[in-house]
């Protein structure tokens, strides 16, 4: 029996034309849902940092504790607690460390990095507080490549500038959420690469790129061969058909399930295609999200957490839980 699955959360980022929309930067970083099935890590308009804890630049790595110049204001520091200041933060061996979401070591904390700590006690006055937890977050840069040389990706952002990322043989690559290599980036290719800053404090140094494809969500009206129909709607809200072309190597997956399939695929699911637009109405798929019947399609209006939203992406719609 098809049962629906359990709530989906909203999506993080504004719906985009199908051609592709390119993710908004954004200076914060952060979890955020991107399309409603998931977190997404794409930049996206800069949120806020104050919150829980303290958000900053790390300076200087220390035996013990490491020095940061705060983004945001932070309470309980005193004169120390306004942007720029610079705090020292004292670690034990009960600290605990996360990168991009991910459990971590006291290593990923590095001279150009931007983290949260969460203090175990902050001290009205105080600049040494001690940290029960250190969570790397970025930076980030995203945008439409304009050229790359092997080691040096030039991006131009939502906002019309070019960026700088610099990469090595230690940045790792991904694409529609799997491995891929430093041939996946190609101009006119959207980009959302992390890492650190750059001594020059300008550009960026990228320990991850990931490449973001042309994504479409929509209530399937049909399944032919390998084809799936899906109704969608455009970026202007006209309602419109989007052909969904699948192959032996696109990858499906389901909320609850570990056999997803083009089987599992039946009239009036929603599913959420990423893959390469062939046109504007039709999409190569190389990967599927199928949600049962019961979910409807609408536009998606969540904020990310404390940074970057999930980014803008290519899809007439997201979905939510109905």
């Amino acid at each position: 029996a098809r049962t629906a699955s359990a709530s989906v959360p909203p999506s993080g980022g504004a719906a985009g034309s199908f051609a592709g929309v390119r993710p908004a930067t954004g200076g914060g970083a952060g979890p955020g849902a991107r399309d409603g099935i998931g977190a997404g890590a794409g930049a996206g308009p800069r949120g806020t940092l104050r919150g829980a804890g303290l958000v900053g630049l790390v300076t200087n790595v220390g035996s013990g504790s490491f020095s940061i110049q705060l983004l945001d204001a932070a309470d309980g520091l005193g004169a120390a607690s306004l942007p720029g200041s610079s705090v020292t933060v004292a670690t034990t061996s009960t600290t605990t460390y996360t990168r991009l979401g991910s459990s971590a070591t006291s290593s990923a904390v590095v001279t150009g990095a931007v983290v949260r700590v969460s203090p175990t006690t902050t001290t009205a006055g105080s600049t040494s507080p001690t940290a029960a937890s250190v969570a790397v977050v970025g930076p980030s840069m995203s945008g439409s490549v304009l050229s790359d040389d092997g080691s040096t990706i030039v991006v131009r952002d939502a906002q019309g500038f070019e960026r700088t990322i610099h990469v090595s043989g230690s940045t790792t690559y991904s694409e529609a959420g799997q491995a891929a290599s430093s041939s996946s980036v190609a101009t006119g290719s959207e980009i959302v690469a992390t890492g650190t800053l750059d001594a020059n404090q300008t550009d960026l140094d990228a320990t991850s790129v990931s490449v973001e494809l042309p994504r479409v969500s929509g209530t399937v009206t049909a399944v032919s061969g390998t084809t799936i129909t899906l109704s969608t709607r455009s970026a202007s809200g006209a309602a419109t058909t989007v052909q969904v072309a699948t192959d032996a190597s696109t990858r499906f997956t389901s909320p609850g399930s570990t056999s997803a399939s083009l089987s599992s695929v039946a009239v009036g699911d929603v599913v959420v295609a990423t893959g390469t637009a062939s046109s504007s109405t039709s999409i190569a798929a190389k990967a599927v999200v199928v949600l049962l019947a019961g979910h409807r399609v609408g536009v998606g209006l969540g904020q990310g957490g404390n940074g970057p939203m999930g980014g803008a992406f290519a899809g007439g719609a997201t979905t939510s839980a109905g």
